[in-house]
């Protein structure tokens, strides 16, 4: 890791990043792949996504006021983000719905994503996408938040998907029917949106990518590359053999289960990536 990045920003970044992505995840899949909504799941990560959220603006606030600001002071410099900063008001935001979220009643699945959704979608204020300005600024947050969304509907909704599987769960062929249609859609935003996304970021720096980014950057793709392996696997070879030996249905849950190790590294990669200046 760079010496310029702070490991505890990286952290709260992942935990903010990670929560918001699997708690989208867990509010979309009962609305567009079906099945029971998870409720203690879903409320438990709104409730790590508040916490997470709002420690990450208390670092953020302790970043900008130097290693030396007094704990006491934090309060008064946390309040001076949100009323001046982007990315004070949507860290805000992110906790406030998060909030409201762990008290909204699981059966009100529409309400859930629409509230997910927009918590997630806001942390396109959060990094790089929130540089822009004008026209091309709205493109750029509008595209990381598409990016964003993507993502949430298909790594997001694996731990969904994988208890979905579960055995004596509903019928596994029509889930995975329905969720590999979803994925499918959301893998093709995804690899769309993020290379529109590494395009605004090559051109803000002429082109004048740092080492030390491209290595992260590296890894990402590296995660990106085994996480779309993995979904063809399990599209075109295990999915169609679940009709068979019950075999096939226990390498699937594991496959969906390296799947969402490999999501997690990528977002992890992502957390470094966002606390990097382009040109390190």
């Amino acid at each position: 890791m760079n010496d310029a990045v702070d490991p505890a920003l990286v952290a709260a970044r992942f935990a903010t990043y990670g929560l918001a992505i699997f708690g989208f995840g867990a509010a979309s899949f009962p609305v567009f792949v079906g099945g029971a909504p998870a409720g203690r799941w879903a409320r438990g990560l709104a409730a790590g996504l508040a916490a997470a959220a709002l420690a990450y603006l208390a670092l953020l606030a302790r970043e900008v006021g130097g290693p030396a600001t007094p704990v006491l002071a934090l309060p008064g410099m946390m309040l001076q983000l949100v009323a001046g900063a982007g990315f004070g008001q949507a860290l805000t935001a992110i906790t406030v719905l998060a909030l409201i979220l762990v008290a909204v009643p699981a059966r009100w699945r529409r309400v859930r994503l629409a509230l997910a959704g927009a918590g997630l979608a806001a942390l396109a204020f959060v990094g790089h996408a929130a540089d822009g300005t004008g026209p091309r600024g709205l493109l750029r947050l509008a595209m990381m938040a598409l990016h964003l969304l993507a993502i949430g509907t298909w790594i997001g909704a694996l731990p969904s998907l994988l208890l979905a599987l579960r055995p004596g769960g509903a019928a596994p062929a029509p889930t995975l029917r329905r969720f590999g249609q979803v994925a499918g859609l959301a893998l093709a935003v995804v690899l769309g949106t993020g290379l529109v996304s590494l395009a605004f970021v090559v051109a803000d720096v002429r082109g004048a990518v740092g080492m030390g980014y491209l290595r992260v950057l590296g890894v990402k793709l590296g995660f990106v590359a085994g996480l779309v392996t993995l979904a063809v696997i399990n599209r075109f070879a295990l999915t169609p053999r679940i009709a068979g030996p019950g075999r096939a249905l226990a390498a699937l849950r594991w496959s969906i289960a390296a799947e969402q190790a490999l999501g997690l590294g990528a977002i992890a990669a992502v957390a470094v990536l966002g606390q990097m200046d382009p040109t390190m």
